[in-house]
């Protein structure tokens, strides 16, 4: 029952002391206005009596707020026993009124102190009623019996006392049912206290990753915005000894070309490469430094030339690792922006490619199938490896500036992130991968042709 819950049993015991000393008041007054009507008639309880009561009631009520809960129960069940004493013995053990009394005193007995109190009040009313039936039926102890004719028997104090035990178990199950829904919900509370201290430490949990993530990817925004001043400061001092070189190489081609040298037919092609890759990372530094500088120069160019100028600037880095490019040209296909930047996404993605091959150690299918071709609107351009492929744990990370999972000597982690910009906001296409570990990686491309607007084509 309530009774193993300190602050609702105190609750339920005001409750009751103000409601018993509401209805002694009330009791009082009606027996004094019976009294003063019927003066030689009456026969209920005397006013006096009721006011005492009354006034029991209303210093129990006071001294349950003062905190003297546990014996004020006592107390009150004690003065419901005196009650019903007096009812039995004043107007017989059928009086209606005291047994609604011991009723009332099992309620609660039952709802204060347990079951076991209960029983043990009408353990007690049982043994008074029983009793008293038995002295009243012999006429051995005088009762009123102005308002009944009958002579109790002992049969009608068994009859009471049994009814009363009824209602005591009854009380009983009901206060077992509502100690099992108490129970309940206090194993609902425990479930959800411990749900929500689980729920805090995730919380937690999950914010320090949170705020471990933020720190990383503020790290490396610093790393990078560093990366790019280096950058910037190094293609400005890459610019004046590259344009020496490619100087130089001009007048070493001009001077074979006037057969100044005698082995101009093997040195020609050598000088030719030379120069077209020393021209072409010109341009790149050029390009780059536009860049940085928000600067653009667009116009008509074959991809297939751009291609072909990386492959060209990497096939030494191929040949060192035994790879072989797969590529035929197609200068049918034209379009109009930055050859440059186009270049600068072949070279990454051909670099990378060869690089899967690192840690491949076969000798056979160590190649590399770039594939450009077009429709009626758009662009695709393939490069496909046989290589070592891209773990499923890092593939939606490939993409990410300074994220690589190569050695410091090999890559800083920007290629992939610089091509996609290049990609998706300079081409307004998109780039997409798929890859198999030990079975390779291809890159798709898809970006709309431009239109020429009437420039002049790159040569």
């Amino acid at each position: 029952m309530v009774s193993n819950n300190t602050p609702d049993r105190e609750f339920i015991l005001r409750t009751l002391l103000i409601g018993c000393t509401f209805l002694g008041l009330i009791s009082s007054i009606t027996n004094c206005i019976f009294l003063s009507i019927e003066k030689e008639s009456f026969d209920g309880t005397p006013p006096t009596v009721l006011f005492v009561v009354t006034l029991i009631f209303l210093a129990l009520s006071f001294f349950a707020r003062a905190g003297f809960s546990k014996q004020i129960t006592y107390v009150l069940i004690f003065i419901f026993l005196i009650l019903v004493i007096y009812g039995f013995s004043q107007w017989s053990v059928n009086s209606p009124q005291t047994l609604l009394i011991s009723c009332i005193s099992i309620v609660i007995s039952g709802t204060l102190i347990g079951s076991k109190g209960s029983f043990f009040i009408t353990s007690i009313y049982s043994i008074l009623l029983i009793t008293l039936a038995f002295l009243q039926s012999k006429n051995l102890v005088n009762y009123n019996s102005s308002w009944m004719d009958d002579i109790p028997t002992i049969g009608d104090g068994i009859s009471s006392s049994a009814m009363l035990m009824i209602i005591t178990v009854v009380c009983w199950l009901w206060g077992k049912e509502i100690n099992k829904a108490f129970d309940r919900v206090k194993e609902s509370e425990k479930a959800l206290k411990k749900e929500k201290d689980n729920l805090e430490k995730e919380v937690r949990r999950r914010t320090k990753e949170l705020k471990k993530t933020q720190l990383e990817k503020i790290t490396n925004l610093y790393r990078f915005a560093d990366f790019g001043r280096l950058t910037a400061g190094l293609f400005h001092d890459i610019t004046n000894p590259l344009t020496q070189v490619s100087l130089n190489l001009d007048n070493i081609e001009h001077q074979a070309r006037n057969k100044l040298f005698p082995n101009y037919k093997k040195i020609n092609p050598i000088l030719k490469s030379a120069i077209a890759g020393t021209k072409q990372m010109e341009n790149l530094v050029l390009s780059v430094r536009n860049q940085i500088q928000q600067q653009e120069t667009k116009n008509i160019y074959h991809p297939s030339d751009e291609i072909k100028a990386s492959l060209d600037n990497l096939q030494y880095k191929a040949t060192a690792h035994q790879v072989s490019f797969i590529f035929k040209p197609n200068r049918q296909i034209t379009t109009f922006g930055n050859p440059i930047r186009f270049f600068q996404v072949v070279s990454n993605l051909v670099s990378n490619a060869i690089d899967a091959y690192y840690e491949v150690t076969r000798k056979t299918n160590r190649k590399i199938i770039i594939n450009l071709k077009k429709d009626k609107k758009y662009i695709t351009l393939m490069v496909q490896d046989f290589g070592s492929g891209i773990d499923p744990k890092n593939i939606n990370k490939i993409y990410s500036p300074l994220f690589t999972t190569k050695g410091p000597e090999k890559g800083v982690g920007v290629g992939l992130y610089i091509s996609r910009n290049i990609v998706e906001k300079e081409l307004f296409g998109s780039i997409k991968v798929k890859s198999k570990i030990n079975q390779g990686t291809t890159f798709f491309i898809k970006f709309p042709i431009s239109k020429n607007n009437g420039l002049k084509k790159s040569s």
